[in-house]
């Protein structure tokens, strides 16, 4: 897939400034230690399981587009450049004690999909990233084309 595939390029690029790999094949490169001990500038999250991205389907209730579908069976999301650029994934648990678990999370797409719709989205439209600006970034389950909006 050559989104993921550039994304592992970016996050390589940083890897002599820090890298840590993670079991469930998460990868972090860019520890700035001025900003925190544990900040990293790239995060690309390891794949989800099949069963993971059906039980995602099932919770907000519509297909996830398939371009989407085989990307998270590859990565479940990435935050590159200190998170200008997203992709939001599956947040399995949340464990703010857990450093390392920490790491290994994306922001949550369920959320996004389900409470972060404007007036111009259909209800099916699965929402998967956010600009820092708060557009968010949506594909069109029917057509698969990609559309940004103000929040």
């Amino acid at each position: 897939m050559p989104i993921v595939e550039k994304a592992r390029k970016i996050v390589g690029e940083k890897s002599h400034i820090g890298l840590r790999e993670f079991p469930n094949g998460t990868v972090i490169t860019g520890n700035y230690t001025e900003n925190g001990p544990e900040y990293y500038f790239h995060r690309l999250f390891g794949p989800l399981a099949v069963q993971e991205i059906d039980d995602l389907q099932n919770a907000i209730g519509f297909p996830i587009p398939e371009p989407l579908y085989e990307f998270y069976r590859v990565a479940n999301g990435f935050m590159l450049y200190d998170s200008y650029l997203n992709i939001y994934g599956v947040q399995k648990y949340l464990d703010r004690g857990d450093f390392d678990a920490m790491h290994c999370l994306p922001f949550d797409v369920y959320n996004m999909c389900i409470y972060y719709k404007t007036i111009n989205m259909n209800n099916k439209d699965f929402v998967f990233s956010k600009y820092k600006d708060n557009t968010l970034i949506y594909i069109n389950n029917s057509s698969l084309n990609v559309h940004r909006c103000a929040e």
